[in-house]
C-alpha cells in the first residue's frame, strides 16, 4: 500500500489508524494482517497531522502547525461506526503537536514548548487546566499510573507527576537521553527511542511502590451507549500477575446491577442482558509486586429486534362473532419466543382490551360483538427483545345482520304460539260437550 508522509500509527482490534501528515488519516482493515484490502475509510479535514491515539468509541488526533494564529489542534471522533467517524470535540490552542497518549480522562500531547495535559472527562468539551503543563520541549509521551513520561530532545526523560490534574511538576530526569524523541513503558521498564540508540530504564519506585494490600478494584464506564440488546461478549486482557496474586474478571451488560464472571478469552453468554456494557476486574494478593492490567479489548454481539410481520387483513365486514387473525412469520438473529396480538377498538392501543401470545402464525379471537376492531401483533425473540409493531388492520363485527334459520325461529318463537294455539282448541272442545247436555 501507498503512503505520502506517515508519522504515526495506532491498532484497535481488527483496524490499524495510520496518520498521514497533511494528508489525512487511513484507517485499514487488518483481520488478516498478511493480505489488508486497501483503505477501509479515510478522512483528510488536517493541516498535518502527527500523531492519534485510540480509547473505546473515541479518536483523539493531534497536529503540528507551525506559528501562526492559534488554530485547533486537538479533534475527538466519535468512531462507533467506522466508516462514518463524526467530530464530537476539538480545542484550539497555538501548538505544534508530536504525539499524544490517552489514558481514561487523561490525555497527553507533547509539543515542541512543552507537555500540555488535557481534561477528557467530557470528550465533547476537552481543555486543559491552568498549570497543567510542564516547561522543556516534548516530542514523545507515555502515561504510567499517576505519572506520565516525557521525551524531551535536550532535557533527556522527565517523569511528570500527574495526581492532580491542575498541576504537573517534573519530579525525575534521566538527562542522558539527550535526543530522545519517543517512549513507551511496559511492566518495570520504560523503553526510550534516543534517536540513534534504544534507551531501557528500570523503575525503582514504580510497581513495588504503588502497590497496596488487600482487594483492589478497577471498573469501567458504559463501553458504548446502544438501545439494542446485548447478550454475550468476549474480554481479553494484556495483565501482568505476580506470583501470589490474582485479577477476576467479571462483565455486566445491564450498567452494573448483575455483575458476571467471566474467562478471558472465552465467549459469555449474559444471564441477564442489557443495554449497558461495562467490565469490571478484582485485584488481590499478598505479593509486594503490583498486578498490572495493560489492555482489555471486548468483542460483544448485539441482539437485533425480530423483524416486523405483515398481518393479513380479515375482511371488511363479518357477521359471525369469532375470526382467525393470520400473520407472516418474523426472522431475527436468534431465536423467535413467540408473537404477541393485540385487539382494541382505538387505533391508540393505550388501552387493549384483549392480548394473546402465541408461538402460531394465527389466533382465533371469538365473543365478539357488534363494532369495529383494530388488530397489531409483533414478534419477541428468546431475550425478551420485541421487534417493532405491524401496520393496524380493522374488522367490522355487525351481529344483527346475521342470517337466522327458520327452525330457529319456530324454536325461539313459533313454539309459544303453537301451545296457544293448542290450549285455546282445548276449550272449544270442551265447551261443545257442556251445550249437548
Amino acid at each position: 500500500m501507498f503512503l505520502h508522509m506517515p508519522t504515526d500509527v495506532v491498532v484497535s482490534g481488527d483496524m490499524a489508524y495510520v496518520a498521514d501528515g497533511p494528508y489525512g488519516i487511513y484507517i485499514f482493515n487488518i483481520t488478516d494482517p498478511y493480505n489488508i484490502p486497501g483503505v477501509y475509510s479515510f478522512f483528510d479535514i488536517f493541516t498535518n497531522v502527527t500523531a492519534l491515539w485510540v480509547q473505546g468509541p473515541n479518536l483523539y488526533v493531534v497536529e503540528n502547525i507551525a506559528g501562526g494564529p492559534i488554530t485547533t489542534c486537538l479533534y475527538v471522533y466519535d468512531i462507533s461506526d467506522i466508516a462514518n467517524e463524526i467530530l464530537v470535540g476539538s480545542e484550539s490552542v497555538d501548538a505544534q503537536f508530536y504525539d499524544i497518549f490517552v489514558d481514561g480522562d487523561i490525555a497527553y500531547t507533547s509539543d515542541k514548548d512543552w507537555m500540555i495535559v488535557y481534561n477528557l472527562s467530557d470528550p465533547t468539551n476537552p481543555f486543559f487546566p491552568p498549570f497543567a503543563w510542564t516547561n522543556g520541549e516534548s516530542y514523545g509521551a507515555w502515561g504510567f499510573g499517576p505519572y506520565c513520561i516525557s521525551a524531551d530532545s535536550f532535557e533527556g526523560v522527565s517523569l511528570v507527576n500527574n495526581t492532580d490534574v491542575n498541576f504537573a511538576p517534573i519530579i525525575s530526569t534521566y538527562s542522558d537521553a539527550t535526543s530522545a524523541l519517543q517512549v513507551s513503558t511496559h511492566g518495570d521498564y520504560t523503553y526510550v527511542a534516543n534517536k540513534t540508540s534504544l534507551i531501557i530504564l528500570r523503575h525503582f519506585e514504580s510497581a513495588g511502590a504503588t502497590f497496596i494490600p488487600g482487594t483492589q478494584i478497577a471498573q469501567s464506564t458504559e463501553i458504548d451507549s446502544t438501545d439494542l440488546m446485548i447478550y454475550n461478549a468476549t474480554l481479553d486482557s494484556v495483565d501482568f500477575i505476580p506470583d501470589g496474586s490474582n485479577i477476576n474478571y467479571l462483565m455486566s451488560a445491564d450498567a452494573g446491577t448483575h455483575w458476571e464472571a467471566v474467562i478471558p478469552g472465552v465467549k459469555h453468554i449474559f444471564a441477564n442482558p442489557g443495554n449497558d456494557l461495562r467490565w469490571h476486574a478484582v485485584i488481590a494478593g499478598p505479593s509486594d509486586r503490583s498486578s498490572h492490567i495493560y489492555e482489555i479489548e471486548i468483542d460483544y454481539d448485539y441482539n437485533e429486534p425480530p423483524s416486523e410481520p405483515t398481518l393479513s387483513d380479515p375482511g371488511d365486514v363479518s357477521e359471525v362473532s369469532s375470526v382467525m387473525i393470520n400473520w407472516t412469520a418474523s426472522t431475527d438473529d436468534g431465536t423467535i419466543d413467540h408473537y404477541e396480538l393485540q385487539v382494541d377498538n382505538e387505533t391508540s392501543f393505550a388501552t387493549p382490551f384483549d392480548s394473546w401470545n402465541t408461538s402460531d402464525l394465527s389466533q382465533v379471537v371469538s365473543d365478539l360483538t357488534s363494532g369495529t376492531y383494530y388488530f397489531r401483533v409483533r414478534a419477541v425473540d428468546n431475550y425478551g427483545l420485541p421487534g417493532s409493531w405491524s401496520d393496524i388492520v380493522d374488522l367490522d363485527i355487525d351481529i344483527s345482520a346475521i342470517n337466522i334459520p327458520w327452525w330457529a325461529y319456530v324454536i325461539a318463537g313459533g313454539g309459544l304460539l303453537l301451545i296457544i294455539a293448542i290450549v285455546v282448541v282445548i276449550v272449544v272442545v270442551r265447551k261443545r260437550k257442556v251445550v249437548t247436555r
